[in-house]
């Protein structure tokens, strides 16, 4: 059962869910840029995430973990991240599946 009663800070129960993920994953960023010797800034969790969607509902959901890998490596090589981002995304969205062999 999904609780919606406000806790203690006034924040209904489903929205503490949606803030604790976004802090276990802003820890999670924190955590591994450190560890890669990467500034915490570098990486664009939004951009990152919006591409996996796009992705995973336009392609199929093992493609995103997948595509972001490669964005990343592109990026890595030179590629600038907005252009990377949004030709994938383009690619993502215009895919169809049903062309495939």
């Amino acid at each position: 059962m999904r609780r919606t009663f406000a806790d203690r800070d006034g924040l209904p129960g489903i929205l503490m869910g949606r803030v604790s993920d976004m802090s276990t994953l802003e820890r999670w960023t924190e955590a591994v840029c450190a560890d890669l010797g990467l500034e915490p800034g570098a990486a664009d969790v939004k951009s990152v995430l919006d591409l996996a969607r796009d992705v995973a509902h336009g392609v199929a959901r093992p493609a995103a973990p997948l595509t972001a890998y490669l964005v990343g490596v592109a990026v890595g090589r030179g590629f600038p991240v907005e252009e990377a981002t949004e030709r994938v995304r383009a690619l993502a969205v215009g895919w169809d599946s049903s062309n495939e062999e």
